[in-house]
């Protein structure tokens, strides 16, 4: 490979040996408020896959990051700098390849909560010091990092004088303001598919054995736009910016250096889809008739399916062994079930613009361009406009409109528009719309869902249900909801939250983690919550959860509980004086400051109620304070403070005899026999404690 490297780069006979190097991120988490994709990690593994078998990366000289952030991503970046500085050392030229799947915007990647910026992108690309650096962007609006530069969405670029071999070369898979797509039926997404395969030698238009970048660049645009510009998202166009100087071509993969050969028959034309010994699509590509076609893979079993000109399927099983090529011509195939390829939404279907059916029919071959009504029920390939049936309704694709029944729709695909029914809603894929019905579920979904139960795996929109369930939400509205990630704010008699940013606003409020404030009776948060906490009863994991056991001017004896956030938690205080048998009771909001690693201030605000043992009066009170605090250990600290002391006293106690000594208080009077103490008193007081923390 070393040898078929410095064949392809002019002027390099001053170095040694060219070594290539690769950084493959995937990162399915884009953080609070974005989807969480399914496939961006799994496309890295087979982007570093393709690139250790043909791409020139020898073991150890790859990174791959699953779901990294900032940090990781800058550790990445330094492993692969001294990958290259070491090469360097040894007189040898160096290329760099920088992949990346995930969720990013106009300004940059995502990575979780992380804003990685298409300046600092660059900024690390050039700092790597390489001779050739290619960043590759499978990401949405990944456009805008060639946008930055001058670059224009045009067709693929054309091998001329201007592309060369040193310098950089960019490959996004969508323009600055396109979304980049993935899907189930392929397990990953368009452009690191079509990339991938061409890179297997799907590509190789010269038929040379070598893989250039503009042959896989040619390749990777026409097989995405093609497989997305039907789609309800969107057309994708993959956009580039290329600044390499020198002679020659750039040689990505050389399918020589493949463990395995796996050669389409040149009579073979149509689509192709290989997968192996475990079911996952490894190429797939239209092959025309006329030319063979070879294609690099690992050794192992592989099921091959073809669907020709005509629309049949036909299906072939093969052993690829090392350094045995494993050819396929027409008769190594055998003729199945066209229904097949129709359930992987691969075959065209036949367009109707209007259909009627008085009685359930079996599943047909068709897409509705129109309106699809049903006496009973109906299953369709898609639906443009409306899909309506008195019983059931659904699609093994996609549907955009409107999708309604009396007890059931479904969406085996994607779903856009509004879907309803009087018992159940389901879509597997993205809704992008309104679900409304007593059940709704979807995979995904951009909009709303309404229904007295909600459930939702990724959610971009508002829950208003009975029960509401998403692993990621903006907003729930519901009796119980249970989240997560929600992104504002769960209202409801109980929140549950794995991520809470808005917080919950509840009877009982539950969250791991996240920002925004908790409102409730009971609140109950992870270490990890940075959110407030206002309620009767609060619990933090790591929180100040503390006893105290002192005095005060009043008693002898209290005891204190804190629950809680440091900066705002619960205090809950008793205290009992003997002598005069006085008990008060009190709760109220604290916070604690921490000056340094052994100091530390409390203040709180609590408000009390006492009476003498055997007595009917009551007093209440408020009861300010400030304690200043000294750490003996880790978990045992002592404090000391003022307190101010606002009273409101009605007492009546028997006859003067008998009454009890009373604590510095308001005025007294004996009236009748009875002693009363009565009206409003403000003094100091002091207390101490020692403090379990």
């Amino acid at each position: 490979m070393s040898a078929l490297l410095l064949a392809a780069l002019a002027g390099s006979d001053s170095y040694a040996e060219t070594k290539r190097f690769a950084l493959v991120v995937g990162a399915n988490d884009g953080g609070i408020g974005r989807v969480t994709l399914r496939y961006a990690v799994t496309d890295a593994q087979a982007m570093e896959d393709v690139l250790l078998e043909l791409g020139g990366v020898a073991p150890g000289a790859s990174v791959l990051l699953e779901d990294p952030d900032r940090s990781a991503m800058d550790q990445g970046m330094a492993q692969v700098g001294d990958l290259v500085a070491r090469a360097h050392d040894n007189g040898d030229r160096a290329e760099v390849i920088v992949y990346y799947s995930g969720h990013s915007d106009a300004q940059g990647l995502r990575l979780s909560e992380n804003h990685y910026l298409y300046s600092e992108l660059r900024e690390s690309l050039d700092d790597l010091d390489a001779e050739v650096r290619i960043l590759i962007l499978d990401s949405c609006s990944s456009g805008a990092i060639v946008r930055t530069k001058g670059g224009t969405h045009t067709a693929p670029f054309l091998v001329d004088d201007s592309v060369k071999v040193e310098g950089y070369a960019y490959l996004t898979s969508a323009s600055a303001d396109e979304a980049a797509q993935e899907a189930d039926s392929i397990q990953g997404s368009f452009f690191t598919q079509a990339l991938v395969t061409g890179l297997r030698g799907a590509a190789d238009n010269s038929a040379d054995g070598r893989v250039t970048l503009n042959e896989v660049y040619q390749f990777s645009y026409d097989q995405t736009l093609s497989r997305t510009e039907g789609s309800m998202v969107g057309p994708q166009h993959a956009s580039f910016d290329i600044q390499l100087v020198g002679s020659g071509d750039l040689v990505m993969t050389e399918l020589s250096t493949a463990g395995a050969e796996l050669v389409l028959g040149q009579a073979l034309g149509g689509r192709i889809y290989v997968r192996d010994s475990k079911g996952a699509l490894v190429v797939e590509l239209d092959k025309p008739a006329g030319r063979p076609l070879s294609l690099g893979l690992t050794p192992g079993e592989y099921r091959v399916l073809w669907v020709d000109e005509k629309g049949d399927l036909a299906r072939a099983d093969l052993t690829l062994a090392a350094g045995v090529p494993g050819g396929l011509s027409p008769k190594d195939f055998q003729s199945v079930d066209g229904a097949l390829a129709v359930r992987r939404g691969d075959e065209p279907l036949t367009p109707q613009k209007f259909t009627f059916s008085a009685v359930p029919l079996p599943y047909l071959t068709r897409n509705i361009y129109g309106v699809e009504l049903a006496l009973l029920g109906t299953r369709s390939g898609s639906v443009s406009r409306a899909q309506l049936a008195t019983v059931a309704a659904g699609v093994t694709q996609s549907f955009s409109g409107v999708q309604a029944a009396g007890a059931f729709a479904w969406s085996e695909g994607d779903g856009q528009g509004l879907q309803t029914a009087g018992g159940a809603v389901y879509t597997r894929g993205m809704m992008t719309g309104v679900q409304l019905s007593p059940i709704t579920i979807a995979g995904d979904i951009r909009g709303t869902q309404v229904g007295a139960v909600t459930i939702a795996g990724e959610m971009m929109g508002l829950q208003l249900g009975t029960l509401n369930i998403a692993r990621a939400s903006s907003q729930q509205l519901g009796v119980i909801n249970i989240g997560g990630e929600v992104q504002r704010k769960q209202v409801g008699v109980v929140n549950i939250a794995g991520r809470a940013n808005g917080g919950g606003l509840g009877i009982i409020n539950i969250a791991g983690s996240g920002s925004g404030s908790q409102l409730g009776i009971i609140n109950v948060a992870g270490r990890d919550y940075t959110g407030t906490s206002l309620g009767l009863l609060t619990l933090k994991a790591g929180g100040y959860n503390t006893l105290q056991v002192g005095g005060n001017e009043l008693t002898a004896v209290e005891l204190v509980g804190t629950l809680g956030d440091p900066r705002l938690h619960t205090v809950f205080a008793y205290s009992f004086s003997p002598n005069t048998r006085y008990l008060q009771a009190g709760l109220g909001l604290g916070s604690h400051k921490e000056l340094s690693s052994r100091w530390f201030v409390d203040t709180d605000v609590v408000v009390t109620s006492g009476d003498y043992v055997g007595t009917s009066g009551v007093s209440l009170g408020l009861r300010p304070r400030v304690k200043a605090g000294f750490a003996l250990t880790e978990h045992l600290a002592i404090a000391a403070g003022p307190s101010l002391n606002v009273g409101l006293v009605e007492l009546g106690y028997g006859d003067e005899a008998t009454a009890p000594p009373l604590p510095s208080a308001p005025g007294q009077e004996t009236e009748g026999g009875f002693q009363t103490l009565w009206g409003t008193d403000i003094w100091p007081g002091a207390s101490l404690s020692v403090n379990w923390m």
